[in-house]
């Protein structure tokens, strides 16, 4: 596998085990038991800069490519792209949520946490895709130079404390 390719797939993973930890979330609570909100902040927090700041970029640059290589397959892309943009909006109306906790005038804890909800499996829905569909189209329409990204500007370690913290804080889920 190219390593653009590594790269991507092992930054799915990062956001999916992160997507673990708000879903344990959403499941303690509705056990009736007390909500994490440190936790859920921070993974929030990752969910909106990580990508943003980190991989989508990257994607939407292999994207264009592919699309300079073949426009056809700008289809394809359509729908992820759309979702990059929708994605911080939503990943900040949930964090200014929980930040402001039950004071906040915008929605109710139920609200809340159902958002939270749907939130992680649009989050895994939207991974799938590209895993499974657009991570596809651009290993068949990209050439060797077209993968030529320069990875060392990886912003990997800014966000490496962050995510142990979340990955900790996860770890105590059985509670």
């Amino acid at each position: 596998m190219h390593p653009v390719m590594r790269r991507l797939v092992r930054d799915h993973g990062a956001m999916q085990a992160v997507l673990d930890a708000v879903e344990r979330e959403v499941a303690v609570v509705e056990a009736g038991g007390p909500l994490d909100s440190d936790l859920v902040v921070l993974a929030l927090r990752y969910l909106r800069d990580f990508p943003e700041w980190h991989h989508h970029p990257l994607e939407e640059a292999l994207f264009a490519r592919a699309i300079g290589r073949d426009p056809g397959c700008e289809d394809a892309f359509a729908e992820v792209w759309a979702e990059h943009d929708r994605f911080p909006a939503a990943s900040q109306r949930l964090l200014d949520w929980f930040e402001d906790g039950p004071d906040a005038p915008a929605m109710t804890a139920a609200a809340a946490l159902d958002e939270l909800g749907r939130y992680a499996a649009d989050q895994r829905r939207h991974i799938r895709r590209e895993n499974d569909e657009v991570f596809l189209v651009l290993l068949s329409i990209l050439t060797d130079e077209d993968w030529a990204v320069d990875l060392t500007a990886s912003a990997d370690g800014a966000f490496q404390p962050l995510f142990d913290r979340i990955q900790a804080a996860g770890a105590g889920a059985g509670r």
